[in-house]
Parts: C-alpha cells; structure tokens; sequence
C-alpha cells in the first residue's frame, strides 16, 4: 500500500476516533448534568416538605397546649405532608414525622396549660418535640448534599 494512503486512513481514523470520542464526552456530560440537576429538585423538594412540616407541628403544638380542640380537622395538614414525604424521604424520616403527630395528639388530648405549666415536653426527657424529626431531616438531606457534590 502507498505511504500515502495510509498516511490519510490513519488521519481519518484518527479524525473518526476524536469526533467520536467528544460526541461520547458531550452525550455524558449531558447525562450529567440531568442526573445532577434531577438530584438537586428532589433534594430541594424534601426539604421544603421537612420545612413545612417542622412549621405547622410547631404552630399545632402551640394551639394544642393553649386551647382545646377535638376537631380531627385539625391535623389533616401534617397527614399530607406525611404522605408527600413518603414519595421520597428515606424511613427514619418517615417514622420520625410520625411520632411528632402521635406526640401531637397527646397533647391535643391533654388539658391546656399556661405558659408557667408548659413543663408537659420536659415530661419524658423531651424537651424539644420536633428533635427527632430534625435530626432525621438532617442526616437525611447530609447524606443527600454528599452525593449530590460527588
């Protein structure tokens, strides 16, 4: 075969194998790039959920230490964000959000207390009601944020 020849297949191959080899690079970078930015709308997702929830225990624990209710009306809110954590969040978080409503309901089932009674978290050695469920909240979105930087 003529040097030439070959001289110009091997160009062409070259050209060949480095067109395809950034074709492959920009498909995968795009791939990326999606997978990243997928990962980052579910990870703001469940925390704006975890925020949520966190703001309306909180607003239900104050109305269930100063006023009777026995409306069931009354928690439907955070059985909703229960149910949109379940579509995403891992179990612990899930099983935290729980018992802050089981703790809820305790304390809509007990009597009102005045700012000087409110000894009723400090009960069982709790005094934050919604610690648990933020340190689930936080491991989880933790673990998140890790993958989502690698």
């Amino acid at each position: 075969m003529d040097a030439a020849v070959i001289s110009a297949l091997s160009g062409l191959a070259g050209a060949a194998i480095g067109g395809a080899t950034s074709a492959f690079s920009s498909v995968l970078s795009e791939i990326t790039k999606e997978r990243r930015k997928t990962a980052e709308g579910a990870f703001n997702r469940r925390e704006r959920v975890y925020i949520e929830f966190i703001k309306e225990a909180a607003d239900h624990f104050v109305d269930a230490l100063t006023r009777d209710s026995d409306d069931p009306k009354e928690l439907v809110s955070l059985y909703a964000l229960i149910a949109r954590m379940r579509l995403g969040s891992p179990d612990p978080v899930v099983d935290a959000a729980e018992a802050v409503v089981m703790n809820l309901q305790k304390a809509y089932a007990a009597p009102t207390r005045s700012l000087r009674e409110i000894h009723f978290f400090s009960e069982g050695g709790d005094l934050d009601p919604l610690l648990e469920f933020s340190e689930a909240c936080s491991k989880d979105l933790e673990t998140s944020k890790a993958s989502l930087l690698r």
